[in-house]
């Protein structure tokens, strides 16, 4: 991964988190369950979503290098299982 990969990659961590965290705080307000707004900004911003929506935008947010893919993949198993541990604990 090359450094201008490793900061789009940076960039693109940093926005889904901007976004899970905006969406949890709505979630609140709204007295719903915090993990139920994070849920929704993954759907949002994931390939149900904004790949039907936007997709170039989509493209150029999770698809910058053929190596992305395998960090974005083990990144996403890595939230599934801390989702299930914080669910199951």
């Amino acid at each position: 991964m090359s450094v201008a990969e490793f900061g789009h990659f940076v960039l693109t961590i940093a926005i889904l988190l901007v976004a899970v965290h905006g969406v949890g705080y709505l979630a609140e307000r709204l007295k719903q369950p915090r993990i139920v707004g994070e849920i929704l900004a993954g759907i949002l911003l994931g390939p149900f979503v904004l790949k039907l929506l936007a997709p170039t935008a989509f493209a150029k947010l999770f698809l910058f290098s053929p190596g992305s893919g395998t960090v974005m993949g083990f990144l996403y198993q890595l939230g599934l299982i801390l989702l299930n541990v914080l669910l199951w604990s």
